[in-house]
């Protein structure tokens, strides 16, 4: 699937395990997985997607450190990890002052939604 750009599978039910390779899908621009049972078996990776531009992750079953994983994302427009398990730090380059804490949304160019869930302290 090398022609991909939008992939939404909102709302399906999907229980288990995201794949690893589907972090690997380089021309993406919007993936939406919201609302399902997903979990992540190992670190949320998602810095393959070097074009993604919105990604939307809220409200499945998502745990661990986001620091790392979204660092990379540098066409990132919006964000949205609410309703999971998530921790970590936010990027400075997103838009977050150093000085704020217990961010729920900050803004890029758009809506960046934090955590709802293990909201980060910004350092």
């Amino acid at each position: 699937m090398t022609s991909l750009r939008y992939l939404n599978l909102y709302s399906n039910e999907l229980s288990s395990a995201i794949p690893l390779t589907l972090w690997n899908l380089r021309d993406v621009l919007a993936m939406d997985l919201s609302s399902n049972y997903l979990n992540n078996s190992q670190a949320l990776d998602v810095g393959g997607m070097r074009s993604v531009t919105s990604l939307n992750l809220s409200t499945n079953r998502l745990t661990g450190d986001i620091s790392s994983a979204i660092r990379g994302l540098i066409t990132l427009v919006s964000l949205d990890l609410s309703n999971n398990k998530l921790y970590g730090h936010i990027p400075e380059s997103f838009g977050v002052p150093p000085s704020k804490n217990n961010i729920h949304k900050v803004h890029k160019r758009t809506v960046l939604q934090a955590l709802s869930y293990g909201i980060p302290t910004i350092r």
